[in-house]
């Protein structure tokens, strides 16, 4: 079964329980005139966020742990690759482009990462 299989047989409005903040990109320039990538906080919405993976990794007398979650909520149709999310505390960046789950603008989810360092 597919996440978006069970995304669409098993998704129910109670299992929204979690407020998540979505993070709006912006682009702002520097002294030098650069581009630099900035996000602020925008709606708050109810949604899910599923554990997908964890991966663990190490540099330089650091360890880092990489989780890979999914993030399902009510279907948006303003959601780009460069939103972020903000659930619990915790800050998810998008992998990919947010996904509209069977094109029927009913559910949508995001596979994110959120960087843990140790």
């Amino acid at each position: 079964m597919t996440t978006e299989d069970r995304i669409l047989q098993n998704m129910t409005i109670g299992k929204l329980r979690t407020r998540i903040t979505i993070r709006v990109p912006s682009v702002q320039k520097d002294s030098r005139g650069n581009d630099i990538l900035s996000c602020a906080d925008g709606d708050t919405v109810w949604g899910c966020v599923e554990t997908h993976a964890s991966q663990m990794y190490e540099t330089t007398g650091e360890v880092n742990i990489i989780r890979k979650v999914i993030i399902i909520m009510r279907y948006r149709s303003d959601l780009t690759p460069d939103h972020q999310f903000r659930a619990a505390g915790r800050l998810y960046r998008q992998v990919g482009s947010p996904i509209d789950a069977g094109m029927r603008h009913r559910w949508i989810y995001a596979e994110c990462e959120e960087d843990v360092q140790t």
